[in-house]
């Protein structure tokens, strides 16, 4: 049966014609309110320009019409999918499909929506690379690892990447999958038993930052003492205004240094929580506490931690062996994806402009226990080197 037989036999199915028409209106009705919200946002955009609305509520008008764009562009995106998954050719879906798919693997957008994309189109014969890698990273952030596996497998063929190398994120996550998958189905375990348990109640922080809000749980049971230092801070209004000036693609976003040069610290440094039992692993949207480094070899001096951290884009096998993960991004990691790149180490090339970094508007504590641990502080300097 030929591709357009089987469908004239999809066709004469009501319940398939049914779902069809559905999706076909939830497709175009989520364009529509794409078309506004750009529409909005735009005109905002112009009339600030113009002067003509030069205010403060004028500018977050615009930040809050931006965060209704990203939303319809994730709502597009899914009845783009839903659509298309029904067999039905659209070419401005897929189109949207595929540039969506792109905008996601640019901005490290690594979850499930992106794996289903990636890896439908790939069942329809793409040979982008990009929607590969997506597929590849996404599989292996939402714990797809025979799917991961086999995607490798195919792009470590030299007949498919020719003479361009296997890049260095794709090449570590592959080299420790095994090991990924492992730490992966450990932390899901912790996480069930934490969700079943009525006893188990884990803070809560909220952090608006200029690329939207995000919400995080902090796991105060493997990691008090950092958790009781960072809601400290966080209390304080220690990070309010601080930018986030790291972040790197594919790998993390770094903030909490009030000098903006990497050596700010709170003036107070925590023990060590790595090794403790029960220790949490480092995955896509973990919050690890950032130290200071030896050297360029990637060890760091113990007991150096501070007010920085990290959130990573990536699962990073390593982390958690040399650094603290006191807590998770539950809400609003696409805004944590789409923050500026900045590299201060990068040369810049003459005439170019540089864009100011993203930052932490605010932090709030959503909910804490009334007493907290006692944070354990210790001197870097003293500490035996190990």
């Amino acid at each position: 049966m030929t591709p357009e037989q089987y469908r004239e036999e999809l066709l004469k199915d009501p319940e398939y014609v049914a779902e069809l028409d559905k999706r076909a209106a939830a497709y175009k009705k989520s364009r529509e309110n794409l078309v506004k919200a750009v529409g909005d946002q735009r005109e905002t955009f112009v009339r600030y320009l113009n002067r003509d609305v030069r205010t403060a509520a004028a500018r977050q008008l615009f930040f809050e019409q931006r965060d209704v764009v990203q939303t319809c562009l994730d709502e597009h995106y899914e009845a783009a999918l839903a659509l298309t998954m029904m067999g039905e050719y659209n070419e401005d879906a897929i189109t949207f499909l595929v540039t969506m798919l792109q905008h996601r693997y640019e901005n490290s957008i690594y979850d499930i929506s992106t794996l289903q994309g990636a890896t439908f189109l790939m069942d329809n014969k793409s040979q982008l690379e990009y929607i590969w890698k997506a597929a590849a990273r996404s599989a292996m952030t939402t714990g797809q690892f025979d799917t991961a596996r086999k995607i490798y497998e195919v792009l470590k063929k030299p007949e498919v990447l020719g003479d361009k190398e296997f890049n260095e994120t794709d090449g570590a996550l592959s080299f420790f999958l095994d090991e990924h998958e492992k730490q992966f189905n450990e932390e899901m375990a912790i996480r069930k038993q934490e969700q079943d348990s009525a006893e188990i109640k884990l803070p809560r922080v909220q952090l608006k930052t200029t690329q939207g809000d995000v919400e995080i749980e902090l796991y105060i049971n493997q990691a008090p003492s950092a958790v009781s230092h960072f809601i400290k801070l966080v209390e304080s209004g220690f990070y309010d205004g601080l930018d986030f000036q790291l972040v790197i693609q594919d790998m993390l976003a770094l903030t909490g240094d009030p000098n903006g040069d990497g050596l700010g610290n709170s003036g107070q440094f925590l023990q060590d929580e790595h090794q403790r039992e029960g220790a949490r692993h480092a995955l896509r949207g973990s919050l690890l506490m950032a130290k200071i480094p030896k050297d360029e070899s990637g060890n760091f001096f113990p007991d150096s931690a501070s007010s920085q951290f990290t959130i990573l884009l990536l699962p990073l096998v390593s982390a958690s062996e040399k650094q603290t993960v006191f807590g998770r991004v539950t809400k609003g990691m696409n805004a944590i994806s789409r923050l500026r790149r900045v590299d201060p180490s990068k040369k810049k090339e003459k005439g170019e402009i540089v864009q100011p970094p993203d930052s932490i508007i605010e932090a709030t504590v959503l909910w804490r226990p009334e007493t907290l641990p006692e944070p354990v502080y210790v001197d870097p300097i003293q500490t035996p080197q190990r």
